[in-house]
């Protein structure tokens, strides 16, 4: 994968903005062309969540119908991938609940839980 100075020296061939060894381009700066380029890698996170997925560990607390990701940490959740252990299990668990059930968006809306 190419880095961020890669990127950035290959787009300002692009725009035409190859400057001398000494002076890192004519119009814009590196610190301007990192942030068109960390806006534009956001862009694609929101149309695209899946292309910068890393896998969580979240505690559901009882009691609470929804919970809110943390957005610092989570733009969407994508999937969830299995009940986790419980701070009761031994160590080792995998899982200690019931597997999970998939149900439909529309039983959610209206209150119909799953058998």
């Amino acid at each position: 994968m190419a880095t961020a100075q890669e990127v950035i020296d290959r787009s300002r061939q692009l725009i035409n903005d190859v400057a001398s060894s000494f002076v890192s381009g004519l119009r814009w700066s590196d610190a301007e062309l990192l942030q068109w380029l960390t806006d534009g890698q956001r862009e694609i996170v929101k149309l695209k969540p899946e292309a910068n997925a890393i896998t969580e560990l979240f505690t559901v607390m009882g009691g609470s119908p929804r919970q809110r990701l943390d957005s610092a940490i989570a733009y969407r959740l994508i999937r969830v991938e299995a009940n986790g252990a419980s701070s009761a299990s031994p160590p080792g668990t995998l899982l200690s609940a019931p597997a999970i059930t998939a149900i439909s968006d529309s039983d959610i809306e209206f209150g119909n839980p799953p058998p």
